[in-house]
């Protein structure tokens, strides 16, 4: 979410090493080169760096401030103490943010490493990168390209080597060298894929069954490897159209084995498809046939193709792929109209499947496709373009529970939210016929939901053949819960094992987050919220119940940062972030406040990564979000057709007539046409969860959301060297910031009015201008004791809202009212979801708030990042996280401890607090990190134990003019006491 200070990092980095831009999607002309911004080492008198991290500037723009920061001392070298001399051998090695990906443009290479070292206080003085043919050349240094030494303090780099060749598979490895220069280990090799240059394969589909198309095709074909040995083989497939179902178009399996689906929606899928890819080497033996089976649906352009390149060890090469010697079955036999499963916005097939005619092992190469025809060759598949995440990946997950409820008749509780679907294997009599219904909630004890909230019904028929059989959905369903009538097996039998769910998971490193502390309510929070976002990431930010693609930031924005903080990925934020651009880029309709997050969450994204490689793509983009601000320093509200029209319909969610427009108020003043470029002011809090706001046409809301977006944008501006939009920007942010203090806060109150022109403040008003970092550091204060007084209660602030409401406690010094929030069990909290029995995080509080409510929302996971960022107070103040500050604000809380992924390695941080004892600090930091610590209660001046030794805290002063007393430590494990 957002930070609590709003601080500015201002020290101008020095870019020792440099980056390459490559944003290669969706014919975006980049500069060739930006400097990646290196973090400054702490020094006397430099800049500590910036609290917000939204508001991370890599040069000085009009509204910064310097921060004192004192030097941090460096521990005694390893060798002293006996132990290593040198650094370790890096670790977490990613290419383009993504753990071997196999379709790296070559044009646009940068690598990334974890710096290990395990000296305390030690430093990355410098790296060395090598890229190889072979893993053994790049370890015996007979490399492709050395970087040789390069010197940085940051553990990443960008690829300046000769030319690489399209379809080739590369090995790297780097070491690091400390400040002294000594050099260490070097990594295990890692391996990258580039992406193909062209396609020589040909687009296929199945021709139609008796003169009908079903929309489903079984594709397959089968090619003989020599009998020489292997260096790499990687798969590169693609399909289209991903619309209606708005899921994949294929399954794709190689010798049995599923590799995966895809592809994912494309920013534009006017002009481009993304294409997936997959190292197969592994799979392919020397001399022996390989089958590759895809199993494909859509109503829409029905196109499908396939390329497979493999490298020999001698350096010879084969291209294969999708074409005339292929061979295609129409799949409406297997899978007979049904229906669909989906909403008004998808129309994804029910899968009601007749086992007796699905083609057992066509993916297999011991298959004889006797029957099937030649494939259609159809047109190629327009804009390739590899896609920049990792794949999604299918994981098996089995039943907490099952119940007989009679013959044949189960319930199955898997716990927590899969999205995917039941695994069965069954040994039927042929004919038999079994039904399978899908929920996220229970019926009633005895049945499961089926037909969803949100409008989809989740139910399938599988009809048996003789003999065993292992049943496997196609697309996905969303649920916790799953009822099976007409089983001929004991599925009571062994559940732990026996009953399982194939889910879709997006490859996260959740094993490098962790939290617990003294309250056991709040441990159960944060698993709650850390297994859902684990759930729903899938191959971008989306719905997963409604199926509905990513299309604004308002959801993205929370589900970033707790994938971030929970599985350290940042490849699939960035492409959800350019989802939500193209969006809201092609519709005048989209939501006003979600606009303004884009240059937020573009900025974070950076902020976090150190890399800045797709600012400058986005940059034009994210412009467009902007609103003007008026003469009085305000932004307007736009009003237009589509938000009179929502309010005429009363959809819960949706405006109330309540909200103004030009000539009246609500539904009874005429409707008129949507200006083309003006965004529609949908505000998405439901009518009963808005605490009487009061809609004028310049809120305060909107305009907090404009402050954050200016501010993000004068920092995104400065990092691309447009220092006149930075200034211009920066005084903008200022305007909006001083006129919100002039016309809109209530001194006598402490909180913010609703808009200008009225008296009223709803909880809303206060939450967002703090937790947006709006109000100034006295206004912070005041309004966030009005916010804790207040609460969250029925009718007053959604889960949205919440996220907001939990950082402007914290941001204002409320760290008790925010635990008991997070703790809490009323009918708006997070516990009160969880004895909804809801596998993840709800879209609203309770069901009577939300009619078409989902069980399976990112944007309630907040407490994931609240927590280690807000409670436990670790937050990055330089791009890269290089710098981080530690201030905490555990409340009443005993004991605690968290471990979070970062850029530059993981974080850890825990805690004692006995009452009436001292309060006990226990900081383990990467190598390439320090950080400044500030103790609950302490004052500048005031000494503490570092570990165990006497040292007075300094003090260290935001933007806003707040001031903390931290002292500063360096890498390793650290505790600080108070005296």
């Amino acid at each position: 979410m957002l930070s609590r200070e709003n601080l500015l990092a201002t020290g101008m980095p020095v870019s020792l090493g440099r980056v390459v831009i490559s944003l290669y999607h969706y014919g975006v002309v980049m500069a060739p080169e930006i400097p990646r911004a290196e973090q400054p080492r702490f020094r006397p008198g430099s800049l500590a760096g910036a609290r917000r991290r939204w508001a991370v500037a890599g040069t000085v723009i009009a509204s910064t401030v310097l921060i004192a920061l004192p030097a941090v001392a460096v521990a005694v070298p390893g060798a002293a103490m006996g132990g290593p001399a040198v650094p370790d051998a890096p670790g977490l090695l990613q290419v383009n943010l993504v753990t071997s990906p196999m379709a790296v443009p070559p044009s646009g290479v940068s690598f990334s490493w974890v710096t290990r070292d395990s000296r305390p206080g030690e430093q990355q003085g410098g790296y060395e990168i090598r890229v190889a043919g072979t893993p053994s050349a790049a370890m015996s240094g007979s490399a492709n390209w050395d970087s040789g030494m390069v010197a940085a303090s940051a553990p990443y780099g960008s690829y300046h080597g000769p030319g690489l060749a399209a379809a080739s598979r590369y090995w790297w490895t780097v070491r690091t060298f400390d400040a002294e220069g000594d050099a260490g280990a070097w990594a295990v090799p890692a391996q990258f894929g580039t992406a193909l240059s062209s396609w020589s394969a040909r687009a296929i589909w199945s021709a139609p069954a008796g003169g009908k198309n079903s929309g489903w095709a079984f594709l397959r074909g089968a090619i003989t490897v020599a009998s020489k040995p292997v260096l790499a083989a990687t798969v590169y497939a693609a399909g289209a159209s991903t619309a209606p179902a708005h899921q994949w178009v294929y399954r794709l399996s190689l010798n049995g084995k599923v590799l995966g689906v895809g592809p994912t929606p494309s920013p534009d899928q006017s002009t481009t498809t993304e294409y997936n890819s997959w190292d197969v080497t592994s799979l392919l033996s020397p001399g022996s046939a390989a089958a590759f089976g895809a199993l494909a649906y859509t109503q829409l352009d029905q196109q499908f193709v396939l390329e497979v390149v493999i490298q020999y060890l001698d350096g010879s090469r084969v291209t294969w792929g999708t074409g005339p010697g292929w061979r295609a079955m129409d799949g409406g036999s297997v899978y007979p109209p049904a229906g669909s499963v989906g909403t008004a916005y998808y129309s994804a097939p029910v899968e009601d499947l007749n086992a007796a005619r699905y083609p057992w092992g066509f993916d297999t190469p011991s298959f004889n496709p006797a029957g099937w025809s030649a494939p259609v060759i159809k047109a190629q598949i327009g804009g390739l373009t590899p896609l920049p995440t990792a794949n999604v990946q299918l994981a098996q997950h089995f039943a907490r529970s099952v119940t007989k409820l009679g013959t044949g008749h189960y319930l199955i509780d898997f716990g927590a939210t899969q999205v995917g679907g039941l695994r069965l294997d069954l040994a039927g009599p042929a004919g038999r016929k079994v039904t399978i219904r899908y929920g996220e909630v229970l019926a009633t004890p005895a049945s499961v939901r089926y037909h969803l909230s949100t409008g989809n019904v989740f139910q399938d028929v599988y009809t048996l053949r003789g003999g065993p059989q292992t049943l496997l959905v196609w697309g996905f369903r969303v649920f916790r819960y799953v009822e099976v009538m007409g089983s001929p097996q004991d599925m009571t039998r062994d559940p732990g094992h026996t009953v399982s769910a194939t889910a879709l998971v997006y490859p996260d490193q959740p094993g490098l987050s962790s939290m617990t502390s003294s309250n056991p309510a709040l441990n159960a929070v944060w698993a709650f919220t850390k297994s859902s976002v684990e759930a729903l990431n899938l191959y971008a930010y989306l719905d997963p119940a409604r199926e509905r693609t990513t299309n604004t930031e308002g959801d993205n924005y929370i589900h970033q940062q707790s994938q971030a903080v929970i599985g350290g990925d940042y490849a699939e934020a960035r492409y959800s972030t350019l989802l939500a651009l193209a969006f809201m880029n092609g519709d005048p309709q989209s939501i006003t406040e979600y606009r303004q997050l884009a240059p937020v969450a573009a900025l974070d994204s950076w902020q976090r990564t150190g890399d800045p490689s797709a600012l400058a793509g986005m940059y034009s983009h994210l412009q467009r979000m902007l609103l003007p601000v008026a003469s009085n320093g305000l932004v307007s509200q736009p009003i237009t057709a589509l938000i009179r029209r929502m309010a005429r319909s009363g959809q819960p969610g949706q405006p109330a007539p309540d909200i103004p427009h030009a000539s009246g108020v609500g539904f009874a003043s005429p409707l008129t046409t949507i200006r083309a470029g003006v965004p529609t002011a949908l505000v998405d809090w439901p009518p009963n969860e808005r605490d009487g706001f009061v809609f004028r046409p310049q809120n305060t809301v909107v305009n907090a959301f404009a402050y954050a977006a200016y501010h993000a944008m004068a920092q995104i501006a400065a990092q691309l060297g447009k220092t006149a939009d930075a200034s211009g920007y920066a005084a903008r942010a200022a305007a909006i910031r001083s006129a919100i203090a002039a016309l809109l806060y209530d001194p006598a109150s402490g909180a913010f009015y609703d808009g200008a022109g009225t008296s009223h403040e709803a909880l809303q008003s206060s939450v967002y201008t703090v937790a947006l970092g709006a109000a100034g550091p006295v206004a912070s204060q005041t309004a966030a004791r009005f916010i804790a007084s207040h609460g969250i209660t029925s009718g007053a602030c959604s889960v949205y809202c919440a996220a907001y409401y939990l950082e402007a406690l914290y941001d204002g010094g409320q760290g008790q009212a925010a635990l008991n929030m997070l703790t809490a069990s009323t009918r708006t909290s997070y516990r009160y979801m969880m004895a909804q029995g809801a596998g993840s995080t709800m879209e609203a509080w309770n069901p009577a708030i939300k009619g078409n409510l989902s069980y399976s929302h990112a944007w309630a996971t907040s407490p994931d990042f609240v927590i280690p960022e807000f409670l436990f107070g670790i937050t990055g103040t330089t791009p890269g996280w290089g710098h981080l500050l530690i201030q905490p604000q555990v409340a009443n809380l005993a004991s605690g401890s968290v471990a979070m992924p970062t850029a530059r390695g993981p974080v850890k941080v825990s805690f004692t607090h006995p009452a009436g004892g001292r309060f006990a600090l226990t900081v383990t930091l990467p190598a390439t990190a320090e950080a400044q610590v500030a103790l609950p209660g302490v004052s500048f001046g005031q000494q503490v134990l570092l570990d165990g030794t006497a040292q007075a805290t300094t003090r260290a002063t935001t933007a806003s003019g707040a001031s903390v007393a931290v002292v500063s430590v360096g890498s390793g494990t650290h505790t600080v006491t108070t005296a």
